[in-house]
């Protein structure tokens, strides 16, 4: 849980730095820049963002 809690703060970090980074230039001819990234990354994302959903859910109601 601790290291899935610390990749989250990385990929974010990172997510901000890619965004900001030579945005201008990167996205220059692009539609849906920030949207387009997060149909793109959607996949990979997931897991980080499922994981410490799936550890806060209180284990007792799905049980018979």
């Amino acid at each position: 849980m601790i290291i899935t809690c610390w990749m989250g703060i990385v990929i974010w970090c990172l997510y901000v730095f890619n965004m900001t980074m030579y945005a201008d230039v990167r996205f220059a001819g692009v539609v849906l820049p920030v949207v387009g990234w997060w149909l793109y990354d959607i996949f990979y994302i997931t897991p980080f963002l499922a994981i410490p959903y799936l550890h806060s859910v209180n284990r007792e109601i799905f049980s018979d």
